[in-house]
């Protein structure tokens, strides 16, 4: 049996080596985790123990999972109306901790905006981690889970370094585009906008989580564009009711993105 020392400092197990291995194909831990052997008592990277020196070996071929090429294989349908639908009858039991968890995400994205130069930098960090466990929050409640506003900080956990680096590079990328023509810059905001809903429900790395994004968007970019586009006019309604009204509709618009999230990568049956 192990035990590990998770990226947020906590101690983790006992776990069997199996759950281990499993852990480390799902990104959750690395080659740097602090292990301990119970039989020997002593910390080490888990790199250094011989029994997982076959999941680091350098410059080993990357794995794909049967489970992505069977969801690229398939197709799926987008129902604009049916996604908002289906969003509102899942947000209703838990609309006030979605309320609370969007007026958290906005209030921190606003002292950020304050501190000027260390806040823009904290907020380029920052947002990738903040986002993945606010759509953590709407994955649970469209599966009829009960949410909780610390969902909202469980990006920092294992997690916090792919998230992070999903939205440094998606942010640069998506602004290159925009900069140099307009198209390839909606282009990669359709794209990519399942990207952390993909890493904190699958434990994908960022670059993984973005070209099965893309590559599953593409099939139907225009249905999604779509979506995105309502999702958007019900926030404006909010920005139109003095503001705080988007408190009320950008949990609804999320909602109904989790579910075409729902549609699309975790298709029943």
């Amino acid at each position: 049996m192990y035990k590990i020392i998770g990226g947020d400092g906590r101690e983790y197990g006992p776990v069997t080596m199996e759950t281990i291995r499993e852990w480390v194909r799902g990104g959750r831990a690395n080659a740097q985790t602090r292990v301990q052997d119970e039989a020997s008592g002593a910390w080490q990277p888990l790199g250094a123990l011989p029994d997982f020196a076959d999941l680091f070996i350098p410059n080993a071929p990357p794995v794909i999972p049967v489970a992505t090429e069977a969801l690229l294989a398939r197709d799926y349908h987008i129902d604009i109306g049916d996604c908002l639908s289906r969003g509102w009858d899942a947000l209703k039991p838990y609309y006030g901790t979605a309320i609370g968890a969007t007026a958290l995400l906005l209030l921190i994205n606003f002292a950020l905006g304050l501190i000027h130069v260390p806040g823009m930098i904290a907020s380029i960090i920052l947002t990738g981690v903040l986002y993945g466990g606010y759509y953590g929050i709407f994955l649970k409640i469209v599966r009829g889970q009960v949410p909780s506003l610390t969902d909202l900080f469980a990006g920092f956990s294992l997690l916090f370094v792919p998230l992070m680096l999903a939205g440094v590079v998606m942010g640069m990328l998506t602004v290159l585009g925009l900069i140099c023509l307009l198209l390839p810059g909606f282009y990669l905001i359709v794209a990519w906008s399942f990207t952390y809903f993909l890493i904190i429900d699958k434990k994908m790395d960022f670059w993984s989580a973005m070209n099965l994004s893309r590559r599953m968007v593409h099939k139907h970019w225009f249905a999604l564009f779509g979506l995105g586009f309502v999702c958007l006019i019900v926030t404006l309604v909010g920005i139109l009711l003095l503001g705080v009204g988007v408190l009320l509709t950008i949990p609804v618009a999320t909602a109904a993105y989790t579910v075409a999230y729902e549609d699309i990568f975790n298709p029943k049956g």
